[in-house]
């Protein structure tokens, strides 16, 4: 519809523009002629060509005149070529777009100043009813041919001016719709975050205040081991709820540009290492494999942690108990060298329909919302923002059934070079 409404008054917008551009084009071009007459003047016998040509230069540099050439001709018994401003025109043009006699001394029949006669007594060869002949007339002609041809190209230009401005809005709207569906996905996974993390921070809320409840029932002072399970009940619940927040609070500071901190040379095997214990013993099965003698990397080393955690959460989470493999190893990415960390479950993987979203911002797949999985939607989102903040690259293969493979790739220069944001970069050998 706004095509059609467009394209309409386009068509209209042309067929006005060029019936106005022929009308103030003839009308420009007579005014121009009639004051070229009246400055060359009367004429006894030769023109003054170079003082002709100049003058013609002059009265036809406005805008619009420039692409027209002039001639003047002689009448009488026949007509003759005086002049012609294209010096490769040979003989006397046929349909000029407009002609106009040139002012010689000849008085009206009533006296008076000399000058060039009223448009409506214009006549080719005459002064006027009864007035004698005309000796010199001078002749404009477009370019291209005819003033047709010049209001042809107007419109041309026109159409092309106008079409680009029709493509220039079709692709605005087209990105404002673009925007608009990412800006209602947006929303909506909004809405989700929100209420996903208001049920992940209410349930362990809820069980720390029933476990403080009971520990403050007299019954259970004489009970030392309900005590010390409601305990660990609490401490394990807080725990909770402090990754929590401090999955929000990462998710802030890699939308505001602050993924990390400071770039320190890290030994990754440990770090690695260290991750895979925190998960818990009995909570899954965890087959590593660190090559031996794994360059140092600049990273910032609570960050990385926190990407591996989240990329270990996910194994557990999605990968249906089934054994994780972890593997870190040197490789040339990109002709540079770099460490690789591969992290990979047995799980059913990811729909081809949703791999290409899972490092978006508040995104949970289909199986997380009908399987209830506990998530925020933030965690590979996290892992993306701090990988790439050290220079790296995150990326996933799937195939359904055989489950996920995550590998995070950081980079580890020879002449390692750190950088703090309080201080200049130092060199470290």
């Amino acid at each position: 519809m706004l095509c059609a409404v467009l394209g309409f008054l386009q068509y209209r917008w042309i067929g006005q523009v060029s019936a106005a551009e022929r009308i103030r084009l003839r009308d420009d071009l007579h005014f121009a002629l009639v004051n070229l007459s009246r400055a060359i003047g009367p004429v006894d016998g030769e023109l003054d060509l170079t003082q002709v040509s100049a003058l013609a230069a002059r009265y036809l540099a406005q805008p619009g005149l420039s692409d027209y050439e002039l001639e003047i001709v002689a009448t009488g018994p026949t007509q003759s070529l005086v002049y012609a401003s294209n010096p490769a025109e040979k003989q006397v043009w046929k349909r000029p777009d407009a002609i106009e006699p040139i002012f010689d001394r000849r008085p009206f029949d009533g006296g008076g100043p000399p000058g060039p006669p009223p448009p409506e007594e214009r006549q080719f060869g005459r002064r006027g009813p009864g007035g004698p002949p005309v000796r010199w007339l001078i002749l404009a002609r477009y370019k291209a041919g005819s003033l047709e041809a010049l209001v042809v190209a107007a419109k041309q230009r026109n159409l092309a001016v106008t079409g680009a401005i029709l493509l220039m809005i079709l692709g605005i709207a087209a990105v404002l719709v673009t925007l608009t569906r990412r800006a209602q996905v947006l929303a909506e996974a909004q809405i989700g975050f929100v209420a996903g993390v208001s049920h992940e921070l209410r349930t362990p809320l809820t069980v720390i205040r029933t476990a403080a409840f009971n520990l403050t029932s007299p019954k259970f002072q004489s009970r030392p081991e309900q005590v010390e399970r409601y305990g660990r009940l609490i401490t394990a619940e807080s725990e909770k709820l402090e990754g929590l927040i401090d999955q929000v609070l990462r998710f802030a500071a890699g939308s505001a540009g602050h993924a990390i901190r400071e770039l320190r040379p890290v030994d990754l095997g440990p770090v690695i290492e260290d991750e895979v214990r925190a998960l818990g013993d009995g909570a899954v099965q965890v087959e590593v494999r660190i090559e031996p003698d794994l360059p140092p990397a600049p990273a910032d080393e609570q960050a990385l942690r926190h990407a591996l955690r989240n990329l270990l959460d996910n194994a557990v989470r999605y990968g249906d108990g089934k054994p994780i493999g972890v593997i870190a190893k040197k490789i040339t990415f990109n002709r540079f060298p770099h460490v690789q960390i591969e992290v990979a479950d047995r799980g059913p993987g990811i729909p081809a329909d949703e791999i290409g979203r899972v490092f978006d911002p508040f995104f949970r797949g289909s199986r997380a919302i009908r399987d209830q999985i506990h998530g925020t939607g933030l965690g590979l989102n996290i892992v993306k923002k701090i990988t790439e903040a050290h220079g790296g690259e995150v990326s996933v293969r799937s195939d359904p059934g055989a489950g996920t493979h995550f590998l995070l790739r950081l980079p580890c220069p020879a002449n390692l070079t750190v950088w703090n944001p309080d201080d200049n970069a130092n060199s470290v050998d």
